[in-house]
C-alpha cells in the first residue's frame, strides 16, 4: 500500500489510486500471511506457538521494508504517508467507498456460510476434524478472506491497529460464541467503535485532527494484556 504512492501511483483518495493501493496490499497481505502459514507448521499441523513467533519476525520485517520506503520520500510526503500509517478517516470519502463496501459485502456472506464450520472449530482441530470439517481447506480460505478484508480496509483509511482484535471479542462477551450472531455483530460494532473513535480523534486537540490509530491502540494495548490475563486464569474467551 505505501509502495503504490510512494512510486509515484494515483493518489490515494482517487477511485484508481484506492483499487492500485488495494491490489498492492492485497498482494503484500497475501504474500506475507502464506509465509507465516508455511513457517508456522511442523509435520502437516499449524502450532499456535509458531505462528504468533513467524508472525512477529515477518511484521518486523515488513516494517522495515516500509520504513526503506519512507526514507526515498520528500519531507511533505513523508508527513502526510506518517499520518495515513497511522491510520486516518480524514481522506475518505463516499467515493472511495463503493468497492471497499462490495468486497466486505462479500466476505462476509462467504464467512456467514462456513458459521458452522468455525462453530466446529471452537471445539479444536481435532474434534472439528471428527465432524467432516476440512480444517487445512477452511484455514487457508479464512486466510485469502481475511487478508482481503485487511488490504481493503487498510487501503482507504491507513494502519488502524486492535480494531480487529477488541471488536470480535466484545461481540463475543455480548452474544456468545456462535458466529451467526458473532460475524453480523462485529461487523456493525466495529463500524459504531470507528465512529466514536474518529470523533475523540477531532475533538481532543482540536483545530487539529490526531490520527485514529493512537486512540486504537491506547485502548488495544490494555484490552490485550486483559485477555492475556483472562486466559492465564482460565477465562473461557482467550486471544
Amino acid at each position: 500500500a505505501v509502495l503504490v504512492p510512494a512510486l509515484g501511483g494515483t493518489a490515494l483518495g482517487g477511485a484508481t489510486g484506492a483499487l492500485g493501493v488495494t491490489g498492492a496490499a492485497f498482494a503484500a497481505a497475501l504474500l506475507s500471511a502464506l509465509l507465516v502459514y508455511a513457517l508456522a507448521q511442523r509435520a502437516g499441523r499449524l502450532l499456535d506457538s509458531w505462528l504468533v513467533l513467524t508472525g512477529v519476525a515477518v511484521g518486523y520485517l515488513c516494517t522495515a521494508a516500509t520504513t526503506f520506503v519512507q526514507l526515498q520520500l520528500n519531507p511533505t510526503e513523508l508527513q502526510g504517508m506518517m499520518f495515513w500509517l497511522m491510520g486516518s478517516v480524514a481522506g475518505a470519502t463516499w467515493t472511495d467507498l463503493g468497492l471497499p463496501a462490495a468486497l466486505i459485502a462479500a466476505c462476509l456472506a462467504c464467512l456467514m456460510l462456513r458459521a458452522r464450520p468455525l462453530n466446529a472449530l471452537l471445539a479444536g482441530e481435532d474434534a472439528a476434524t471428527g465432524m467432516g470439517v476440512p480444517v487445512a481447506a477452511l484455514r487457508v480460505t479464512l486466510l485469502l478472506i481475511g487478508s482481503l478484508l485487511a488490504a481493503t480496509v487498510v487501503s482507504v483509511v491507513g494502519g488502524i491497529g486492535f480494531v480487529g482484535l477488541m471488536v470480535p471479542h466484545m461481540a463475543r462477551f455480548a452474544v456468545g460464541s456462535d458466529h451467526r450472531r458473532v460475524l453480523p455483530v462485529a461487523l456493525l460494532g466495529g463500524a459504531v467503535f470507528m465512529v466514536l473513535v474518529d470523533l475523540a480523534a477531532r475533538i481532543a486537540d482540536r483545530p487539529n485532527e490526531l490520527p485514529v490509530g493512537v486512540f486504537t491502540t491506547g485502548l488495544g494495548v490494555p484490552f490485550f494484556l486483559f485477555l492475556l490475563r483472562r486466559r492465564a486464569t482460565g477465562g473461557t474467551h482467550a486471544p
